[in-house]
């Protein structure tokens, strides 16, 4: 059974926004803790299958900086595109 992740969520006024470490962007759901279906723009993300549950973290202006977000490595990114070895 694959386990479904739990993402850190930051809010705005209007919505949440999760760290996507697949393609390195942040996806925008609806206000509320709970699961969500991913929108990856990578069509190979795990998340893509699973889903993903999300929970507040805090504020937008309080989330961390791009820097110290989660990152898939390269190897692993490009075996996600389909274009590993």
């Amino acid at each position: 059974m694959t386990s479904i992740p739990t993402l850190d969520a930051y809010s705005t006024k209007t919505d949440y926004k999760v760290w996507c470490r697949y393609c390195q962007k942040w996806h925008i759901h609806g206000q509320g803790d709970g699961h969500r279906m991913a929108h990856c723009y990578l069509r190979t993300s795990p998340y893509m299958e699973t889903g993903y549950f999300i929970k507040l973290a805090g504020a937008w202006q309080d989330r961390p900086s791009k820097a110290f977000l989660p990152k898939v490595d390269l190897e692993e990114r490009l075996h996600f595109l389909n274009i590993g070895r």
